[in-house]
């Protein structure tokens, strides 16, 4: 009786994750994924509109400028300087609320993920970028750390959540509050030195040679699949979509050990190694449900935290060096 009440108790929990979490990555996999059509895109930086409503921004923030009617952490004042639309809390529809991305130094106006704003953009008076935000690599040393467990650890988080809350005291948001308490992986494990093979100089065709492979973020983008991943764990069944994932995902980053690496293309290396091998292991320790349900959903958690901090940047450096190598081409 024990087992079928936490198990309930997971479950109701469990589809807040996916209609939330999975819907989330779902929407960041849709983003980052090539659409069939192109449509022009605006000027980096630059605040697009937020679209015609039935309240204006600019009405609220003469009528009640400290008020926050869609709770996304921005004032109508605010919403107003930055265009955003204050009867909805994420104006362009890539998963982020409004008050989140201008916390983060995102524009708000424009869906994910090349939405950086540059240092020292001041809304309201930089119309436009006051630099291109993508034209220079990332900085990546700082997301990497060596000897990283990616295993969440050998205890069962099932087991301890039951051994801190009483049967009668086992709730939803008890078991939310527990997974939410426990730490996750946020840094990304050191990548072998044998790993890169650096070539001595860049050249047009080394760039486009290795941005055909390791610039293929298909890998990342399956989002049918991720989603049917997901809906086979989570109801209980034998977790073969998401181990194939992660085998997919361990064969990518073997498949770029073997490229050689542009002097320019180093920094997505070091990422896409990291990153690939991170998302594997999250991969296995979804694929715990049938052993420890609160184990895997705290895995959903730390895919998702990764995804969007990671995502981004590297989607960013891809572009980045697809424009170099157009750049050094002329075309």
């Amino acid at each position: 009786m024990q087992r079928r009440v936490i198990i309930s108790l997971l479950i109701i929990l469990i589809v807040g994750v996916v209609l939330g979490t999975g819907y989330f990555i779902i929407l960041r996999l849709r983003a980052s994924a090539p659409s069939a059509t192109t449509t022009p895109s605006p000027q980096s930086g630059a605040l697009q509109s937020a679209g015609s409503g039935s309240t204006s921004a600019q009405q609220l923030a003469l009528t009640d400028p400290t008020g926050d009617p869609d709770s996304d952490g921005l004032t109508n004042a605010q919403e107003a300087l930055w265009n955003t639309d204050p009867m909805n809390p994420d104006t362009d529809h890539d998963g982020y609320t409004d008050g989140e991305e201008v916390k983060a130094g995102h524009n708000p106006t424009i869906p994910a993920p090349n939405d950086k704003l540059p240092p020292g953009f001041v809304p309201g008076q930089n119309l436009q970028p006051l630099t291109p935000a993508a034209s220079q690599p990332v900085a990546v040393d700082q997301f990497f750390q060596n000897n990283l467990d990616l295993t969440l650890g050998t205890k069962n988080y099932t087991a301890e959540y039951k051994s801190q809350y009483p049967e009668e005291k086992r709730t939803p948001d008890t078991l939310k509050a527990y997974v939410s308490s426990q730490p996750i992986v946020t840094q990304l494990p050191t990548p072998a030195d044998k790993s890169i093979q650096a070539l001595s100089e860049d050249s047009p065709l080394a760039l486009k040679d290795y941005i055909d492979v390791a610039g293929n973020l298909s890998i990342f983008s399956k989002q049918s699949v991720l989603a049917d991943a997901f809906q086979q764990v989570f109801s209980g069944q034998e977790p073969t979509l998401i181990k194939g994932l992660a085998a997919s995902t361990r064969a990518y980053q073997q498949t770029i050990i073997q490229l050689k690496v542009p002097p320019a293309a180093i920094n997505l290396q070091k990422l896409l190694l990291g990153y690939s091998q991170l998302v594997a292991a999250t991969y296995d320790q979804i694929a715990t449900y049938p052993s420890d349900q609160a184990r895997s959903v705290l895995a959903m958690r730390q895919l998702e935290t990764n995804d969007k901090k990671y995502m981004p940047i590297i989607i960013q450096e891809v572009n980045r060096l697809k424009a170099l190598a157009t750049q050094q081409t002329g075309e």
